[in-house]
């Protein structure tokens, strides 16, 4: 049996603890059982560690927080490739109009000699549609191809348009294995004469 500490009247004496309580004499006294008092063991318990659900809560948040996170990054180093790839595809696209845009198109006499290669006579009579007009790999590996078409507008002028395709795999855009919805496009068009160079 316990021996209970009881404080009564300023005064220390033994007696019997029942139900953690004192009953010295009919004086109301506090009591300390084991030399504790027993409203420390509740604080004890109340302030235990977390519980294996709790635990299994918090890691269950801290993983989809994360996923959240790795797909924002994942989307977002996408979101840089594309705009320096469609960055790399205009400045290309600019390039080829100006060299088409410096080039006649028909042969303003085509008796004389020494007349200059002219678009018509390098891919056909008019209208050109999605030409083949370039191939270019650039050093980190992508693949860029180049189509223009020429169209007449009225009189002798035409209308330039170039674009540039790639995939993000490298493959040929027009391979029977590549969806429409992986090819990405940039388009450029200008407006000129059939027989000056601009």
């Amino acid at each position: 049996m316990a021996t209970c500490h009881c404080i009564s009247q300023g005064s220390f004496m033994n007696s019997e603890c029942a139900h953690n309580h004192c009953r010295p004499s009919g004086h109301s006294s506090g009591c300390r059982l084991g030399g504790r008092h027993a409203g420390a063991e509740r604080r004890d318990q109340s302030q235990a560690g977390f519980s294996l659900v709790e635990l299994m809560v918090t890691l269950l948040v801290t993983v989809i927080g994360l996923t959240g996170l790795m797909s924002l990054h994942a989307a977002m180093i996408k979101g840089n490739r594309d705009a320096v790839r469609s960055t790399e595809a205009m400045n290309l696209a600019q390039e080829a109009l100006e060299e088409l845009r410096a080039t006649p198109i028909v042969d303003p006499d085509p008796a004389s000699v020494g007349v200059p290669v002219t678009i018509q006579d390098t891919f056909g009579t008019m209208p050109l549609v999605d030409v083949t007009f370039d191939k270019v790999v650039t050093p980190k590996g992508v693949t860029y191809w180049l189509k223009f078409s020429l169209e007449p507008i009225s009189g002798n002028l035409v209308r330039l348009r170039m674009s540039v395709e790639w995939i993000d795999s490298g493959d040929d855009p027009d391979g029977a294995s590549v969806a429409p919805e992986d090819i990405h496009r940039m388009t450029l068009e200008l407006i000129r004469t059939t027989l000056e160079t601009l």
